[in-house]
């Protein structure tokens, strides 16, 4: 889905609009717990985060990976 992304205290701050997805699987122990884990995926058009000084500036699409891991509890 979409998300809105801002940087602050860079040299140069950027924000605009990005991507974001997640992908797992999960197990239902009883009604009330389950666990899941997978990965949560960021993409965001961005020109902070350059890791040369000639290239500030410069668009390019910045992807940020994480694992997940959760425990959810419903009551």
């Amino acid at each position: 889905g979409p998300e809105y992304f801002w940087t602050e205290k860079y040299i140069s701050d950027d924000s605009g609009f990005g991507v974001f997805g997640e992908v797992g699987v999960g197990y239902l122990i009883n009604q009330n717990l389950r666990v899941r884990l997978g990965l949560n995926a960021h993409g965001m058009d961005t020109e902070v985060t350059r890791k040369l000084a000639a290239d500030d500036g410069e668009s390019r699409w910045l992807w940020v990976l994480a694992p997940v891991a959760e425990l959810e509890f419903s009551f």
